[in-house]
């Protein structure tokens, strides 16, 4: 892939300006233009880029693969890092969080993006005056939505997501095909509120098959087929060119509809428009190029401290987490679990058959919180980590905030529901009625579904393809669910996968809650001609401690290393998660981790 050199200058009549709309200029501290030569460059980045949307990824730093050569240029500075601290891109898919309103999002995106400094009510003042501009005002209180709640219309999510852009008043502003789905009011519209953005900012917007009035609305248009330039210039002089070289139109066409006909009726066409194109261009470059060499303003660090943005960020993730966790259909299927599993294993006695009951109904405990929780990461996680991608592109927040704020959030929601569940099947199914042993029994389904928790979330780093994340957490799930010591015992575990009993959370946690149920209890005896257990029961009169079941049942281990290794595995399985996550925001590692694993 080819790149072309960008650099910053003034418009001036007749030059190569790159903003789309405006025919005022009044620029910021940083501005885009090619010379008129390098818009040949453009054309060769384009036909190897294959889309307009690699071209806007190129330019504002974002591109995950390829090779890139040539120069990109801030007022004669070469790009950095920290531009796209300056840089708003504002992207064809609508990436936005779905369970939070139109106020919200963009109170949180001011809260983020503009300088702590700032006070709160100014910031509320910069969102109304963004609300009023983009005429968002009658929807502020409604939620974006998605898939499965409604929201907002398409024309007003794509206006959401051009205001969390400027909101932050950058200088240069991508459009990767602003109007595309949007009816034809509600294009006008968008392209209204850029020709006001314009006015002091730089502009570069694609488009594809726009209205003559959309059309008309371009300070400046360049028109690509095939990866080549073959015009550049003002909308309004592009009919008389194509009259120039041959091309003259006998009825009234839209100039976009018309050039679009002419390159796709034959190859002749096509070919005629490059090569008169590249003969009009070699015949410009001479011309001086006018760049504006003003030194930039850039602030090389976040406009945030990181407790800031670690607070913003966990009021954003308890909105979040709430929104998609705590329904009404969750809270139902929870409630209504814990009853079926309260009436399977209903009041279980203290005799020998018991045994059994109570270790199958740990071991489903176990397996259930180690899936559920996971599958819900994993499910929820990618729609919420393609808009963190997004900000973290933008430099909004550092990933280590996001990271500890939703891990810290997510301890007291997404406990609510193993609570419920064992307030419930503790007591309907017959446990120790002692306090103590029910806190531990609590404490220890914690645990386990923070474990389940960041495993979800690593599977879902590491595999982008949701249906991918699904089917290896699957095959480990059920690995987990088979060694985790209720279905086959250890000591019969074949001895070249002993050393994965030791990765499986499903092993310890069953071992502790096994020890805490049959710690402190005994079990009655059915007799010789009928126990399960001879070498205990030699009689009906006898009875045996929990601490023999268990061993019989070969449940055995240390319960301080259960919970060592429990807490240790909340601990890895989330760095793991941070470490993939962290590199997917980095465009090589993004691009490494993409052949691999997917």
């Amino acid at each position: 892939m080819s790149q072309t050199g960008l650099s910053s200058r003034r418009k001036r009549r007749e030059n190569c300006s790159t903003r789309c709309l405006s025919r005022r200029q009044a620029w910021g501290d940083a501005r885009a233009s090619w010379r008129k030569w390098q818009w040949k460059d453009v054309g060769r980045s384009y036909v190897r880029a294959q889309s307009l949307r690699s071209l806007l990824n190129v330019i504002s730093g974002r591109i995950s693969s390829g090779v890139v050569s040539g120069d990109i240029l801030y007022n004669g500075v070469p790009r950095k890092k920290m531009m796209k601290r300056i840089t708003a891109y504002c992207m064809q898919d609508d990436l936005l969080h779905s369970n939070l309103t139109v106020l919200q999002t963009f109170m949180f995106a001011a809260q983020l993006r503009l300088p702590e400094k700032m006070s709160f009510v100014e910031k509320e003042r910069r969102v109304e005056e963004l609300l009023t501009d983009l005429r968002l005002q009658k929807c502020k209180h409604t939620i974006i939505g998605g898939h499965g709640s409604r929201g907002i219309s398409g024309g007003e999510r794509r206006r959401v997501s051009l205001g969390v852009e400027l909101i932050a008043d950058p200088s240069v502003v991508l459009l990767d095909e602003p109007t595309s789905g949007l009816d034809s009011a509600t294009a006008k519209l968008i392209i209204d509120n850029l020709r006001k953005v314009s006015a002091s900012k730089t502009v570069i917007c694609s488009i594809h098959q726009p209205s003559s009035e959309l059309f008309f609305s371009f300070d400046q248009v360049l028109v690509l087929h095939s990866g080549s330039s073959i015009y550049y210039g003002s909308p309004r002089a592009i009919m008389d060119y194509l009259s120039g070289i041959g091309f003259k139109s006998e009825l009234y066409w839209n100039p976009g509809d018309f050039i679009l006909s002419l390159c796709g009726q034959s190859t002749e066409n096509s070919q005629r428009l490059i090569s008169e194109w590249k003969v009009i261009s070699s015949k410009e470059d001479n011309v001086e190029a006018m760049v504006t060499e003003s030194p930039l303003n850039i602030e090389e660090k976040f406009k945030t401290s990181w407790s800031m943005q670690f607070l913003v960020l966990l009021r954003r993730s308890f909105f979040l987490r709430k929104g998609s966790l705590i329904t009404n259909v969750n809270l139902i299927r929870n409630i209504a679990l814990a009853f079926v599993v309260g009436v399977v294993w209903f009041q279980m006695s203290l005799d020998e058959d018991s045994v059994e009951l109570r270790l199958g109904m740990l071991s489903f405990t176990t397996t259930f919180w180690m899936i559920s929780p996971a599958f819900l990461s994993i499910l929820l996680f990618p729609p919420e980590r393609a808009v963190v991608i997004r900000e973290r592109a933008s430099g909004t927040y550092r990933t280590s905030a996001y990271f500890f704020a939703k891990s810290l959030c997510e301890i007291p929601v997404g406990l609510l529901y193993p609570t419920i569940y064992v307030i419930i099947t503790y007591w309907m199914t017959g446990m120790q009625a002692n306090f103590g042993k029910f806190l531990l029994h609590l404490l220890v389904v914690y645990l386990l579904v923070m474990v389940a928790e960041g495993m979800g979330y690593a599977f879902s780093t590491a595999f982008r393809d949701i249906s991918k994340a699904f089917s290896a957490s699957t095959v480990v799930f059920i690995l987990f669910m088979v060694i985790g010591g209720f279905y086959v015992p250890e000591s019969l575990i074949p001895s070249w996968m002993e050393w994965i009993v030791y990765l499986s959370p499903i092993k310890y946690s069953y071992l502790l809650l096994s020890k805490i149920e049959f710690s402190g209890v005994e079990f009655q005896c059915f007799g010789p001609s009928q126990t399960s257990y001879p070498n205990m029961c030699s009689s009906a009169e006898q009875a045996f401690s929990g601490t023999e079941a268990l061993e019989a049942a070969d449940v055995t281990g240390s319960t301080a290393v259960g919970i060592g290794v429990l807490f240790l595995f909340v601990l890895a399985y989330r760095t793991l998660a941070f470490i993939l996550f962290r590199r997917q925001t980095k465009p090589l590692a993004n691009y490494l981790i993409s052949s691999i694993l997917l």
